[in-house]
C-alpha cells in the first residue's frame, strides 16, 4: 500500500523533472517533435484540476509506448496521435486511446452530440463497413468531436521523461508507467487528491476512469512497488534539458554512450576522472542516499567510480546503476587496512585516483545522545566512523595524489557542525571534519590537491529520515513534515541529488580555485542562525 510520503515524493520528482527538462509543455507548442524523446514516459496535467486544496495541478494521465518486445512504436508517434492533425486540428481516435476516452466522455456529458460510429472498428474503413456508412460521411460526422478532443488535450500541460531502454514489459518505462498509475489510483491518492465534481472523466463509461480520477484504463488500482520511485528518480536525474536540445539541434532520447550516462554531450564535467566514493551503498529507506546519488552523478558526468561500502551487495547495486565501468569494493571504515586496500584498488583499476569522497556518517543509529547521557562506547563508535575513518582514508589517498601532483578530497560534514544540535558525538565529529579539511587543504595546496567539505542541512535521505522513524515511532510523513517546516527555502527538505550536485561542482575543474571551504547545502538554514 502506498504511503502519503510516496505520493509527495512522486510530485516532488515531477517538480524536479520540470526543472531539469524545461517543461511543462503542451501539444499546442510549436516545437512539437523537435523536443519529444524517441522513448520515454509522459505525464499530463489537467489545468482545471487541483491537488487537494493546493494550487498545483493534478496529474490525470500517464503513458508510454512499446511495452511489447516486438513493438517499434516511439513516444513521438504516441504523442503525435494524441495531438491529432496539425493542419486541420482534427485527429483519429482509433489511433489514440486517450482521444477515444476523452471523446466518449464529451458525448456522455452532452458537450457534443452523440456519434454512433465513435470507437467502432480499427480504422475508418472498418467502421464504415460495420455501420454501413460511406467513409467520407463517417469522417465528416466524427470531425466536430475530433476537433473538440484536440482542443481538450492540447491545452493540457505535460512533462516528458526520456527513458531509452529496449521495448518490453520489463522495461523501466513500463514499470514507471504501471506503478505511477497504481500510486495515483491508490486510496492514499484518492483521499488526498480526488477528482473534482466537474472533471470530464466522471462521465466516462469505463468504470476505472471516474473511480481513479485518471484517463487510464489499464493499471488503475494495481499493486504498487515503491522501488519504482527510486527507478523514476534515477531517470529524472539523467534527464537533459529538452529546450537546450532544441538550441543544440540535437535529437533527444537517444541512448547515452556506452561510456556512461552523459548529460552534456562532450562537455562531461568529470570525463576520464577516477573517483573512490566511500559509503556508496544505500541505507534502508524510501529515498536515495547521498553516497549512491553522488556515485550516479559522477558516472553521469564521465567519471569511473569505485563504489566502496561495508555492504558489498549494496555497493554492487550502486555500481550497476552507475554504469560507465563502475566497480564495487567492500570496505568497512572501522578497518584501516580496508581503506588502504580501497585506495589501492582504484589505482590498480585505473592507474590513478583523482577524487576521494568520504560519505560515511552516523548519529542516532550509533547511540549518539546529549552530553549528559552519552556513553563512552557510543562516543567512540561515532567518532571512529565519522572522523577517524575520514582521516585514515585521506592518509592513504594523499601519497597517491601527491605523486600525481593533483587530486580532490571531499567529505560530507553537516550543518550540525555550526548550528544548534542536541547530540554531542555527531556535532563534535562533524565540526572536527571542518578543521581537518582546512588542515589538509593548506598543507597540500602546493601539490595541486584541493580539499573541501559539504554541510548538508535537513535532507530527505534514509540516514536522516528513516532512521528517525525507527527510533521515534513516528510515521515517515510526520518526521518529514517536521523537518520540512524548518527549511526556509520552499519549506521542503533537500534531497540526495542536491548533495550530489554540490559534490560534482567541487570535484570538477569549475571549482579549480576553491579549497579549504565548507559549502552549506541547506536551503538557507544557516542564514537564519541568530
Amino acid at each position: 500500500m502506498p504511503s502519503p510520503a510516496d505520493l509527495e515524493r512522486f510530485y516532488h520528482l515531477l517538480h524536479r523533472l520540470a526543472q531539469r527538462s524545461g517543461g511543462p509543455f503542451t501539444l499546442a507548442d510549436g516545437q512539437g517533435p523537435a523536443i519529444w524523446p524517441t522513448r520515454g514516459v509522459y505525464f499530463f496535467f489537467d489545468p482545471d484540476e487541483r491537488r487537494g486544496a493546493s494550487a498545483s495541478p493534478r496529474v490525470v494521465r500517464i503513458g508510454t509506448h512499446a511495452i511489447t518486445a516486438t513493438s517499434k512504436s516511439t513516444l513521438r508517434q504516441r504523442l503525435g496521435q494524441h495531438r491529432g492533425r496539425v493542419g486541420t486540428g482534427g485527429g483519429d481516435h482509433r489511433g489514440s486511446v486517450f482521444r477515444l476516452l476523452v471523446g466518449a466522455a464529451l458525448q456522455a456529458s452532452g458537450t457534443v452530440g452523440p456519434v454512433r460510429s465513435w470507437g467502432i472498428g480499427q480504422s475508418a474503413a472498418d467502421a464504415a463497413q460495420r455501420t454501413g456508412t460511406p467513409v467520407a460521411a463517417l469522417l465528416a460526422e466524427e470531425q466536430p468531436i475530433e476537433l473538440v478532443v484536440s482542443d481538450c488535450i492540447r491545452r493540457m500541460p505535460f512533462l516528458l521523461l526520456p527513458v531509452d531502454d529496449p521495448p518490453g514489459p520489463a522495461s523501466d518505462r513500463a514499470s514507471i508507467e504501471r506503478n505511477c498509475i497504481a500510486l495515483l489510483s491508490s486510496p492514499v491518492a484518492l483521499a488526498a487528491d480526488p477528482a473534482s465534481a466537474g472533471w470530464l472523466g466522471r462521465h466516462s463509461d469505463r468504470p476505472a476512469i471516474p473511480a481513479s480520477g485518471l484517463w487510464n484504463n489499464r493499471h488503475a488500482f494495481a499493486a504498487f512497488d515503491p522501488e519504482a520511485l527510486a527507478q523514476f528518480e534515477i531517470w529524472v536525474e539523467r534527464c537533459p534539458s529538452l529546450l537546450d536540445k532544441i538550441a543544440a539541434g540535437a535529437e533527444l532520447g537517444s541512448r547515452p554512450p556506452a561510456t556512461g550516462y552523459a548529460t552534456g554531450g562532450n562537455s562531461m564535467r568529470l570525463k576520464d576522472k577516477t573517483a573512490l566514493i566511500i559509503g556508496a551503498g544505500q541505507s534502508p529507506g524510501e529515498t536515495l542516499g547521498n553516497g549512491r546519488a553522488t556515485a550516479l552523478r559522477f558516472a553521469q558526468e564521465g567519471a569511473r567510480v569505485l563504489c566502496a561500502d561495508r555492504d558489498l551487495a549494496s555497493a554492487e547495486d550502486t555500481a550497476r546503476q552507475a554504469g560507465n565501468g563502475a566497480a564495487a569494493f567492500r570496505a568497512d571504515v572501522l578497518d584501516e587496512a580496508a581503506l588502504e586496500a580501497a585506495v589501492a584498488e582504484a589505482v590498480r583499476l585505473w592507474g590513478r585516483l583523482d577524487i576521494l569522497h568520504y560519505n560515511v556518517g552516523v548519529s542516532i543509529a550509533g547511540g549518539d545522545a546529549p552530553p549528559t547521557e552519552i556513553t563512552a562506547e557510543a562516543f567512540d563508535r561515532v567518532t571512529a566512523i565519522n572522523l577517524r575513518g575520514f582521516v585514515l582514508a585521506v592518509k592513504h589517498a594523499l601519497p597517491v595524489m601527491r605523486r600525481q601532483q593533483g587530486g580532490v578530497i571531499l567529505s560530507i560534514s553537516s550543518a550540525a557542525a555550526v548550528e544548534s544540535y542536541p547530540y554531542v558525538a555527531y556535532k563534535t565529529t562533524k565540526a572536527a571534519m571542518l578543521a581537518f579539511t582546512e588542515q589538509v587543504a593548506i598543507q597540500n595546496a602546493g601539490h595541486g590537491i584541493r580539499c573541501n567539505t559539504i554541510l548538508p542541512g535537513l535532507m530527505d535521505t534514509p540516514m536522516a529520515v528513516d532512521t528517525r522513524v525507527r527510533h521515534t515511532g513516528k510515521t515517515r510523513a510526520e518526521v518529514a513534515a517536521e523537518r520540512d517546516a524548518k527549511v526556509p527555502l520552499r519549506r521542503r527538505m533537500g534531497t540526495a541529488w542536491d548533495v550530489a550536485n554540490a559534490a560534482l561542482f567541487l570535484a570538477s575543474d569549475e571549482a579549480g580555485f576553491i579549497t579549504g571551504v565548507a559549502l552549506p547545502v541547506d536551503g538557507g538554514r544557516l542564514v537564519q542562525i541568530g
